[in-house]
């Protein structure tokens, strides 16, 4: 186990059967009624059921829910930190190219936004973004696009085609991500090592409505300007390993701080260079921060078993142990290491430049700058073109002492299998053939 305590999404998996067949023994019968800070994060959040934005189960249930445990995080901190919770409800608009561009416009939608930072304060910070809304639409409800309510001040779709039509409980996107960064806030805020730098731990509540709740942050929330680089947990399917597959822009930097820091790295420039390409039709809140916070960060993404991803299936029993385990200790440990780098404060200097990056066969990944990807691809053609020279001048050397040699009576009998003396023109062949003697 590599956090240094199990995490509770694990624990779940592990023993959470076990756990509701078997009796509790009478000393530990009260002590399991109360709220535990590792509670059960997953499977509570997706029991609340669809987290439409501006339906109930999204704006008061979920947000009571995440607000309730990161109170009990609080409560068992390390002295050493200090956490700073706000409940943002921010109002706005902005214009995305993005299924051939429209205007959004939002009005009260939540974020919760907490601050990790050592007891003295910080100047500088480093963002991990979730959001724990989950998908209100899909071509089986379309026909059910009428009417709609208003639910604090946002326009949702309404209730009965929600919930006739969806019942995705969105367990991978995006439930298992805030469950992930409760575990991490939790063990960061309990541990005895002091940050350097603040970490801001945002979970939006309006990501699925195109990237509205973010866009509400980075451009209205007083933390945002702390925020100097950023990671995006994100699912393009349902659970497997999550890839980065998207960074920047430029800042090599951060590529070099995921390679190294992270325990089971996993990314693809090849994805990178797909999915910006708009072949996909697909955004994630990465593109808020990068175009409207000028801010460059890391975006994941579970990618396997996307038949089931945004349907009723994608539920929590579906995201393996092992997919939980490893997205958890990635994160951790990436934070830890953006939290504790010199390197994040000044990240302005080291701005320039791309990086080529790649896993090989899921063991380790391998990073460069994109200038010595250049000059490689250079040599590799240099060396292409001399040996087709030299291999074409070997071949040209070759038919110039055939020609030498040349003698068209053995050529043709050679070519034509002819046999008989004396005939050693193709003429004669041919006449071979017609009068067959």
């Amino acid at each position: 186990m590599e956090w240094g305590y199990e995490s509770a999404a694990v624990r779940r998996h592990r023993i959470g059967g076990e756990r509701r067949e078997a009796a509790l023994p009478p000393e530990r019968e009260t002590q399991a009624q109360e709220p535990l800070v590792d509670g059960d994060y997953l499977e509570h959040i997706t029991s609340i059921g669809p987290r439409t934005t501006g339906s109930p189960e999204n704006e008061i249930l979920t947000v009571h829910y995440l607000l309730e445990q990161i109170k009990l995080i609080e409560v068992q901190s390390n002295s050493l930190h200090r956490i700073s919770v706000d409940v943002q409800r921010p109002t706005g608009s902005f214009s995305i190219d993005f299924l051939g561009g429209f205007t959004s416009y939002y009005d009260n939608i939540t974020n919760i936004v907490v601050k990790l930072e050592p007891r003295d304060g910080a100047q500088h910070a480093v963002l991990a973004n979730c959001h724990f809304d989950s998908v209100a639409n899909s071509p089986a409800m379309l026909k059910f696009w009428k009417g709609a309510n208003k639910h604090r001040g946002c326009l949702t779709l309404c209730k009965k085609a929600v919930y006739t039509r969806i019942r995705s409980k969105c367990a991978s996107d995006d439930a298992v991500s805030c469950s992930v960064m409760l575990e991490v806030l939790r063990v960061l805020s309990t541990s005895s090592e002091a940050l350097h730098h603040a970490v801001i731990f945002l979970f939006n509540g309006a990501e699925e409505n195109v990237l509205q709740a973010s866009h509400g942050f980075i451009t209205q929330h007083p933390w945002a300007s702390l925020i100097r680089a950023f990671i995006n947990l994100e699912a393009a399917g349902v659970g497997g390993k999550e890839l980065v597959f998207q960074t920047g822009p430029e800042n090599p930097w951060l590529v070099q701080a995921y390679v190294s820091a992270a325990k089971h790295p996993f990314a693809s420039v090849v994805a990178q260079e797909v999915f910006q390409s708009g072949i996909i039709p697909s955004d994630t809140d990465f593109r808020i921060y990068r175009d409207f916070g000028n801010i460059p960060g890391i975006d994941l993404a579970f990618i396997e078993n996307g038949y089931i991803y945004h349907t009723k299936y994608d539920t929590a029993d579906r995201i393996l142990t092992d997919s939980i385990q490893r997205a958890g200790d990635n994160i951790l440990a990436v934070l830890k290491h953006l939290a504790t780098s010199d390197m994040l404060a000044a990240a302005s200097k080291y701005r320039h430049g791309n990086m080529v990056f790649f896993d090989v066969l899921g063991l380790f990944v391998i990073a460069y700058p994109s200038r010595i990807g250049s000059i490689i691809n250079y040599m590799l053609a240099t060396t292409r073109r001399t040996s087709c020279v030299d291999l074409g001048s070997l071949r040209l050397a070759g038919f110039e002492r055939d020609m030498d040699d040349y003698n068209p009576a053995s050529f043709h009998k050679h070519v034509f299998g002819i046999q008989e003396a004396g005939k050693g023109t193709v003429q004669d062949q041919l006449e071979i053939e017609k009068t067959g003697k």
